[in-house]
């Protein structure tokens, strides 16, 4: 994975001050442990939200998030938005267990079905079916050349993640989506800032059909049980060989391309050449 620059120091020098030497569960432990004695803290219980969204409990993170709301009544549409992300991830975890399918633009291609087709049979424990059904899916995926960063062009990209692939997974409006890569013609992202940008990043989302939304994207692959604070933190990505055309990834998120691999933490801006494709 690419080495993490300059623009993430900040909060990861946060969550080193969060953290203070102590694992994730410890960090909630005692964060959980203070709030019993100071309640109506505010600043505590946006803490132990932040730590719960990193270890990906979301049901505890948004009990949180729904006191922290009701004690700081300045930041209720932030709130909000926080929100739609947990129900989001939430329904995110659900699609890549096979058991709900996720949600389009529009009309999806065909190809399309048959990769989230591909990750439910992988899900359901038929691994030879899922790489029938992935190898179909690649074969009409279209190519999206562009560039990422000034100068790093590429003449395909693809999410290192094959349940993925050619696939751009994007969250706006409560919702889950997802978006071919062929089908956009520039993302754009703020610097990261904070650490839940390491959960979730805000992402500016130009179609090539010229529609604009305002969207986040995940930082992270799916958490999975056993995972490490290394990878909850996005600090570095691992993989694992499922199937013949399957590899899935546990902490930050990468893209692959022709000229080498992207970390999504590192990215500020991805343009794509060519137009939007066919539907049907």
């Amino acid at each position: 994975m690419p080495p993490i620059d300059d623009q993430i120091a900040k909060p990861r020098d946060s969550l080193r001050h969060l953290l203070g030497g102590r694992t994730l569960a410890a960090a909630i432990d005692d964060a959980a442990i203070q709030l019993r004695k100071q309640p109506a803290h505010v600043s505590l219980r946006w803490l132990l939200f932040q730590l719960l969204c990193l270890e990906g409990d979301w049901p505890r993170a948004l009990k949180q998030l729904q006191v922290w709301a009701s004690l700081d009544t300045d930041h209720l549409r932030e709130a909000q938005m926080l929100r739609e992300l947990l129900r989001a991830e939430s329904y995110r975890a659900e699609v890549m267990k096979g058991r709900k399918q996720p949600g389009w633009l529009d009309e999806p291609p065909a190809w399309t079905s048959l990769l989230s087709q591909a990750a439910a049979a992988l899900a359901g424990a038929h691994p030879e079916y899922a790489d029938d059904l992935r190898r179909r899916a690649l074969d009409n995926a279209p190519d999206a050349p562009g560039h990422a960063n000034p100068g790093t062009g590429f003449s395909w990209i693809s999410d290192s993640d094959t349940r993925l692939g050619p696939i751009c997974e994007l969250m706006f409006s409560g919702g889950y989506r997802w978006v071919p890569f062929a089908c956009i013609a520039s993302l754009s992202f703020p610097p990261v800032a904070r650490a839940l940008d390491l959960i979730w990043r805000p992402c500016k989302v130009t179609l090539h059909d010229n529609t604009v939304l305002s969207t986040y994207m995940p930082s992270r692959y799916p958490l999975i049980q056993g995972e490490t604070d290394a990878q909850k933190l996005g600090a570095v990505t691992v993989w694992h060989d499922r199937s013949e055309t399957t590899v899935t990834g546990v902490g930050q998120r990468t893209w692959i391309t022709d000229s080498g691999e992207i970390g999504m933490l590192n990215v500020l801006s991805m343009h794509f050449e060519g137009q939007s494709i066919e539907v049907a």
